[in-house]
């Protein structure tokens, strides 16, 4: 009995231990990045948590966050809804280039051009916050606070404010749209994983540790584009309003004569009107003299405000209007389109119940005519790989746009069958 009851105790003992384990386990992922507060107080928790691959390299864990109770993507993107997103890389060395073409490339293929187009600005100042590569750890983040925008973090640092509401909700569709940076990421993000694989993901997110200052602020405060393109305009002004302030002595040095010496003067002012002007009368002698201060000074305002118009320069401004990497995504989504025109179900797939997920990888050339499809992805049925290639190879692409200088363009088209 004695033997029976202390095996007993030890039992009990032990499950106890692996229960507060765990719950020390669950309350520490809780505590770091299942619940959080942002700046207006606002309580968020964990809404969905996705892994972003490229050809099955783990590049960076993304999570969402919203109010308790707020479960439908519709509620989560309204303006009246608090929000975070927060990016934390596991790639080591990832380019910084990559970083920003990939958000602009994934917000252009999940929306239609009308839709981003009028955001081209803010997509381009969030894309140039980057200047760096980024190291395993290093965090992106996103929180929105109603009637003041998005604020944007990089390792704990604010770096820029932006206030159109809408943008906030690019990130999100970029996740969540037709052409997510995975299917797997989208349901994480939807909130459609296991518990047991977001469980997983949650914990990894946490041991990832942001180095707070390792981004550098550019110039001495946040790096707006906007405004840095605006700002030029006054610095261009400041270089022709010098140039008054050095022709200032010269107006001065011709009434010091005039004074000094009061019988000469006359004479003197007369001849240099005469060689500027052909009038030689002396009611005019005077006339110089009053004109000149006014007249000198007005001169470089006149010609600064000429000046400065045209030196407003919008190309910048411009040229965020046209970016290649928004113009290449859009087109990828043209592409992707044609494909999905000829899109069936393998009828020998059909018939076995063959279901998979696969991607394939095109290159085209500047026409749009086909050099090659190859398979990046396999779908683990031979039927559904060979249904990829078929319809990648009956689609007819719209020719490569002028804005991308590519002489050969390639991009990748995922599939996904489902019975």
């Amino acid at each position: 009995m004695t033997r029976f009851s202390g095996l007993r105790i030890k039992m009990v003992n032990a499950f106890r231990l692996a229960c507060l384990g765990m719950f020390g386990l669950m309350s520490f992922a809780a505590s770091s990045a299942e619940t959080v507060t942002l700046e207006n107080g606002a309580q968020v928790e964990l809404k969905g948590i996705g892994l972003a691959q490229e050809f099955r390299t783990d590049i960076y864990i993304g999570t969402l966050y919203a109010p308790v109770g707020y479960e439908s993507m519709d509620l989560i993107k309204d303006y009246t809804t608090p929000k975070r997103i927060t990016i934390r890389y596991l790639a080591d060395n990832y380019s910084y280039r990559k970083v920003s073409r990939h958000f602009k490339e994934r917000i252009a293929m999940n929306m239609a051009r009308e839709e981003w187009q009028p955001l081209t600005r803010e997509i381009v100042t969030f894309s140039r916050l980057f200047n760096e590569n980024f190291q395993s750890g290093d965090e992106i983040r996103l929180d929105f606070i109603p009637g003041k925008g998005t604020n944007i973090y990089l390792n704990g640092v604010l770096f820029e404010t932006i206030v159109t509401p809408e943008f906030f909700n690019l990130i999100i569709n970029a996740w969540t749209g037709a052409v997510p940076p995975t299917k797997a990421f989208k349901d994480g993000i939807t909130g459609s994983l296991p518990e047991d694989q977001k469980q997983q993901l949650v914990s990894r997110f946490s041991s990832l540790t942001p180095v707070q200052g390792r981004f550098k602020l550019p110039g001495s405060g946040s790096a707006t584009t906007i405004a840095a393109v605006s700002s030029s305009q006054p610095k261009e002004e400041a270089k022709p309003v010098a140039k008054p302030a050095e022709s200032k002595p010269e107006v001065k040095t011709q009434p010091k004569p005039v004074v000094a010496e009061k019988k000469e003067a006359p004479k003197q002012e007369t001849k240099q009107v005469a060689e500027s002007k052909p009038a030689e009368t002396k009611p005019v002698e005077k006339k110089p003299v009053v004109e000149q201060k006014p007249v000198v000074e007005q001169k470089p305002v006149q010609q600064v405000a000429k000046k400065t118009l045209p030196k407003a320069k919008p190309e910048p401004i411009e040229e965020d209007f046209i970016d290649e990497d928004l113009i290449r995504g859009s087109y990828v989504r043209d592409l992707i389109a044609e494909v999905r025109k000829n899109e069936t179900y393998p009828r020998k797939a059909l018939i076995n119940k063959e279901e998979g997920d696969g991607v394939a990888r095109v290159i085209i050339n500047r026409d749009g005519s086909i050099v090659d499809v190859t398979l990046a992805e396999r779908t683990g049925s031979r039927e559904l790989d060979k249904g990829i290639m078929k319809m990648i190879r009956r689609s007819t692409f719209p020719a490569v746009p002028k804005e991308v200088k590519d002489e050969q363009f390639e991009f990748e088209v995922p599939f996904s069958f489902t019975l």
